[in-house]
């Protein structure tokens, strides 16, 4: 045992057991709606629950990492549909053995749902008795954490609820770091392993807080070897899931762009945000923006206010009398107020250039200049007594106050905002995107997970500062403040009944129709699937494939070319609900769609077939050189269709418009058979109908192709899904020196785009 640590090691508390109980206990009350249905339903809502729902399905069916695991039976025929998901791999050692002793995949899931509350509540319990060797805060924290607001909007990811391993590796570095006792570090290497096999966000987010951990806590070198090494031993495990990740991903060529990412970033009015769902606390709380519910509660922020007061306190009393101001923060403090005052000034006047040949000095946006306040005040506040004395202290009220504050910042994503309005020009977490996978994570407000975590336990320590041991009504009192704003009688939704079908050969896809925008038809197919055991052309995950966004806009115009396009595979089984369909709009459609067979009709809807396509044949077509082309719209980025990158895109300003052209020209006359225009990653900015024409001498122009691009989009994904590339093959070649493409239809919400567009011919 090391000087200066505890003379003993702390066990567990004897009432961890109770705790637990009367965790499971609570659960189970709030939750009585879905006890009643348990097979027959799903908590929250039939979204991310039915999805994962299946996930722990197929894992239980196919050997994790083998080829066939990765080819999961939905968005069928792309490959590699499990990269587009979560694997959720750190439950199957309970869920497995449940499927396979005959538990239904529902009460399966409802199982590891009803389970993930009290073991996150656990877990901070013992993190904060570790901390504090009080029951009463321990209670506290874990009550503030494992029924906290934030996770009531959470209720539908099953893998933010199971959170548990979080606290439980903070508990195994502090008793490691306590009593030097090996076998925590392999505690925390099994915790750290485990998030990683649980939620790919933590596996980028939850590092973050453990650096900032070791810079607080850590002061021997052992220690520190400790702990980086079991770090990075319980990480190799995951390499052989993230590489294959990463290389099935980028097969597909997904990317999370910038905007996606800012628009699933908190902001900071998320602090005031509680999901309706939470009874009491959304009363006098904002309505939140998705994933923009961050409410900690009063209590446990008042209590983590009054842990601020404790700390300036301790600061006070150990500050001397005749301690020199530190001059560096005097002078942070100065930019500070100036940055501040001119920040002030842009947002009354709108702003100024001011000219001092041979420079020009701007001020036009807020964000900028208070940007620099906030740096500035940060770098003030490190220079301060009371928070270089409490690091000299190793104060873990001060860590875990000072870790939900940089966990909150990192939720506001790569710019924070608040009420909308930019305040922090690229925000400390655009430094987390430069990592490898750090672009490809979606929501950066998940990092409030970490914040309540850190909050929980920051105000638990408050409270067995302040509350004397034996004051059991006020520990009460606070309790049930905590538990009440947290408080939800479980929401349910019934799963479809299983669907019968009839005798159709081991294999074949079935798709679902109608096809909608949300979610419900998609993950109605997935459960569908469980039973029936065909692959499925629906699909719903984080990521759709290439292919996906041309198919379903495709089946809602009624374009049969789409069903062609998933006719080249193999033989295709199509349903149509009867219970949405209900004036028979598609049934029509799929008797009109050539070679349809209707093989039954019954309560549930109409069945049909599809054979196979015969592939098309090879071309021998090769690329005309000396193309160039004109738009009138966005002419400065033409260049781009031409630059030999798909990373760059030519694209209409506003959403399709119909009549927008681009103009090709070739600098001799050429035998043309086709044009290739690829999307890249703008798979979604196809343009809905196409018409190309050809000068022509007496006419004036003459159509040599016109039609729509579902199907022609739906085939270049299937094909390239990397590139997408939209062939558009003419019925017989065209002489001539220029072509002009016309978009024939309106779409009011996307552009359209042109990665790169190829002239083809012999």
């Amino acid at each position: 045992m090391r000087a200066g640590s505890v003379t003993r090691e702390k066990r567990l508390s004897p009432s961890t057991g109770w705790a637990f109980g009367a965790f499971i206990a609570l659960t189970l009350i709030s939750a009585w709606p879905l006890l009643r249905q348990f097979g027959s339903a799903l908590p929250s809502d039939l979204g991310d629950p039915a999805l994962n729902t299946w996930i722990l399905w197929w894992n239980a069916k196919a050997l994790p990492l083998t080829t066939a695991w990765w080819n999961a039976p939905m968005f069928s025929p792309a490959p590699n549909a499990f990269a587009l998901s979560e694997s959720l791999l750190a439950l199957t050692p309970l869920t497995t053995p449940l499927l396979k002793a005959g538990v239904s995949p529902i009460a399966t899931y409802n199982v590891v749902f009803l389970l993930a509350g009290p073991l996150s509540a656990l877990g901070a319990y013992l993190l904060a008795w570790r901390l504090t060797s009080r029951r009463s805060a321990a209670l506290i924290a874990a009550l503030a954490f494992g029924f906290s607001p934030y996770r009531i909007a959470q209720l539908p990811h099953l893998q933010m609820e199971w959170a548990c391993w979080l606290p439980l590796a903070l508990y195994c570095l502090h008793a490691f770091v306590d009593s030097a006792r090996p076998r925590w570090l392999v505690g925390f290497g099994l915790c750290w392993l485990m998030t990683g096999l649980t939620n790919g966000y933590f596996l980028i987010f939850f590092p973050v807080l453990l650096a900032l951990w070791v810079i607080w806590f850590v002061r021997e070198r052992r220690d520190l070897i400790g702990i980086v090494a079991t770090f990075v031993a319980s990480s190799l495990p995951l390499l052989p899931l993230l590489l294959s990740y990463r290389a099935r991903q980028q097969a597909f060529g997904l990317a999370r762009g910038i905007g996606e990412i800012q628009d699933f970033s908190a902001d900071v009015s998320a602090l005031w945000a509680a999901s309706p769902q939470a009874w009491l606390s959304s009363l006098w709380t904002l309505r939140p923006r998705p994933e923009g519910e961050l409410y900690p509660g009063i209590a446990i922020a008042a209590l983590a206010l009054c842990g601020i007061i404790l700390l300036i306190k301790t600061a006070r009393a150990n500050a001397s009398a005749t301690a020199p101001r530190h001059r560096a923060r005097s002078w942070l403090i100065g930019i500070a107020a100036v940055s501040f005052a001119l920040s002030m000034a842009v947002a009354l006047t709108g702003g100024w250039d001011v000219t001092i040949e041979p420079l020009v000095w701007t001020a036009h946006k807020v964000s900028r200049s208070l940007t620099v306040t906030f740096w500035a005040l940060i770098g003030a506040a490190s220079t301060t007594p009371a928070l270089r004395g409490a690091w000299r202290r190793r104060s873990p009220l001060a860590f875990y106050l000072l870790g939900s504050g940089v966990m909150f910042v990192m939720a506001l994503g790569p710019s924070a905002r608040v009420f909308g309005q930019t305040i922090i020009y690229k925000a400390p977490y655009s430094w987390l995107m430069l990592l490898p996978g750090g672009d490809s994570v979606r929501v950066p407000a998940r990092f409030g997970e970490l914040m309540i975590l850190c909050l929980c336990v920051a105000g638990a320590i408050a409270w067995a500062r302040l509350a004397k041991p034996g004051h059991h009504l006020a520990t009460g009192l606070v309790a049930a403040a905590v538990l009440c704003e947290g408080w939800i009688v479980l929401p349910v939704s019934s799963v479809p009944p299983s669907l019968d079908v009839p005798a159709i050969a081991a294999g074949i896809p079935i798709l679902e129709l109608p096809m909608r925008i949300d979610y419900p038809a998609q993950t109605r197919a997935l459960l569908h699937s469980i039973s029936h055991g065909h692959p499925i052309v629906n699909g719903f995950s984080g990521y759709d494939p290439p292919h996906f966004a041309a198919l379903r806009l495709g089946l809602i115009a009624g374009d049969a070319s789409v069903i062609d396009a998933l006719k080249a595979p193999g033989p295709l089984a199509v349903f149509v609900d009867r219970a949405t369909d209900t004036d028979e709009v598609e049934v029509h459609r799929m008797r009109q769609v050539p070679d349809a067979t209707a093989v039954t009709t019954t309560a549930q809807g109409t069945w049909f077939t599809f054979p196979r396509r015969e592939p098309l044949p090879q071309s021998s077509d090769e690329r005309v050189q000396g193309v160039s082309a004109t738009s009138a719209t966005n002419p400065s980025a033409i260049g781009a269709m031409f630059d030999a990158s798909i990373r760059t895109r030519w694209h209409t300003i506003e959403p399709q418009q119909a009549g927008t052209s681009i103009a090709l020209h070739v600098d001799h006359q050429a035998t043309i058979t086709a044009l290739e225009l690829r999307l890249g990653a703008w798979v979604g900015d196809f343009p809905l109908a196409l018409e190309v024409s050809t000068p022509d001498g007496t006419t004036g122009s003459r159509v040599v192709w016109r039609g729509s691009t579902y199907g022609l989009t739906v085939r270049g994904a299937l094909s390239e899904p990397k590139e997408t590339p939209i062939v558009i093959r003419f019925d017989s070649p065209v002489v001539a020196r220029a072509l002009t493409l016309v978009v024939t239809a309106t779409d009011p919400k996307r552009v359209w785009s042109v990665a790169e567009l190829r002239v083809l011919g012999r």
